[in-house]
Parts: structure tokens; C-alpha cells; sequence
């Protein structure tokens, strides 16, 4: 199970950089008795090479994440900019193209293993041992108008846009144990935690957010905890 996080701001944890200088994490959450983990993820600008951008791969688990900015793309034919949300189930290929031209930050929740294996696929929806319903997976543009739109039933998270001096409390029912990650905004809870963008919690023993006042226009992206079965 994992550890709960009442509230953090991410902006103050260090980035831990990977040996070869490319990428570096800021990880969030993690799950002791599985290899489940929720980070922020930061990319450096990488050349346009054939090796770099020819990364077709695919993971036996899931992956979600939001764009935090610049625009980058893993396949060249849909370019991800700033609060994009994408969803890709197991066995979906993306890498096929990847241009990041000026780096990148993400929101990312893996679930099971994410260790990439490597195709000779030349698109994102060449991943055979899929059925057709799951291929490329969600992705959906949240853009900057502070509105955060429906995602597709299959899509493990939600996205939900708080307007700013909403007088009345508002509850959020989850079910389940979450993760919250806030995108834009600023919010007080009914505990009185205020929360502001690149703010966290991990609450695996809450089943509910119960939000008393908004400060500013919000959008919260809202991550059940499954129970593993």
C-alpha cells in the first residue's frame, strides 16, 4: 500500500538527474509491494538524430500522464502541448518519431512493469496483441482555457475544473483511496490545506476530497488507488 502524502509542493523537491544527464525525476509515490510509482518526469532538449528519434516501444504495463510544457511528440503525427492528457494501455507502441526540441515535464503514474520493449513498428498503432478499442490509447488536449474535459471511460483519472469563489462547499466522490495532483489554481480544503499548482497528496485511506473555498480557477487531476486483486 502506498504511504500517504497529505500535501506536498512539488516545487520544492530536487530533481534527481540520471547518470547520462537526459532525464530526471522527482518521484512522488511509490507502491512498496509492487513496481506502481507516480513522479514528475523532466526531459532535456534531445538532438534530432535517426537513434533518438526511432524509439518505438511498448510496456506489458500502463502508463498516464499530463504535459506539464514545452510541446514535444512521440510520434511526430500528434504533438502534445502544455496540460495534454494521454492514457496508454499495456502493449501500446508510441516512439515511433520522437521529436523534443526543447524538453518536456510530466505528471506521470506507471502501473506494473514499464521497462520499454523496443519494435520495428513504424506507427503508434502497430501494437498487434491489442484489440482494436485500446489502440493508441486516450489522449486529449486540456489546452489553457482552464477547462478540463471529460476523458474517455477507459482512462484511469479524471480531470476537474474548480470555478473560483464557488460559495458552497464541493465534495468530490472517489470510491477509493487517490492521488491528487493540481494542474493550475489554488484551493482550501475542508481540513484547511491549501493547495496550489504542482501541489500533491497521495491519501490511500480518504475516499472523498471535500474542498470548502476556491481562490483562483482550478483544474485537479483526480487518480483513484485500485486495490490490487
Amino acid at each position: 500500500m502506498r504511504t500517504e502524502i497529505t500535501h506536498v509542493d512539488t516545487e520544492t523537491l530536487p530533481w534527481m538527474w540520471a547518470d547520462n544527464g537526459s532525464t530526471a525525476t522527482k518521484i512522488l509515490s511509490t507502491d512498496p509491494t509492487t513496481s506502481d510509482r507516480t513522479v514528475l518526469l523532466r526531459s532535456a532538449p534531445r538532438a534530432e538524430t535517426e537513434s533518438s528519434r526511432r524509439r518505438a516501444h511498448f510496456h506489458t504495463g500502463t502508463e498516464e500522464f499530463l504535459t506539464l510544457g514545452p510541446d514535444f511528440t512521440f510520434d511526430n503525427d500528434i504533438w502534445l502541448p502544455r496540460r495534454s492528457y494521454v492514457f496508454l494501455p499495456a502493449g501500446c507502441v508510441h516512439g515511433t518519431d520522437v521529436r523534443v526540441p526543447n524538453g518536456y515535464v510530466m505528471y506521470l503514474r506507471t502501473t506494473g512493469d514499464v521497462t520499454p520493449v523496443f519494435q520495428d513498428a513504424q506507427s503508434h498503432s502497430q501494437a498487434p496483441s491489442l484489440p482494436d478499442t485500446q489502440k493508441p490509447g486516450a489522449i486529449v488536449s486540456v489546452a489553457d482555457n482552464r477547462a478540463a474535459p471529460a476523458l474517455p471511460s477507459h482512462a484511469p483519472s479524471r480531470l476537474i475544473a474548480l470555478a473560483r469563489d464557488d460559495a458552497q462547499p464541493q465534495t468530490v466522490d472517489v470510491g477509493c483511496g487517490f492521488e491528487l495532483f493540481v494542474v493550475d489554481g489554488k484551493f482550501v480544503t475542508a481540513d484547511g490545506r491549501t493547495f496550489c499548482g504542482s501541489s500533491y497528496a497521495c491519501l490511500p485511506s480518504e475516499t472523498q476530497l471535500i474542498i470548502d473555498q476556491v481562490l483562483d480557477s482550478t483544474v485537479i487531476m483526480i487518480s483513484p488507488i485500485l486495490p490490487k486483486v
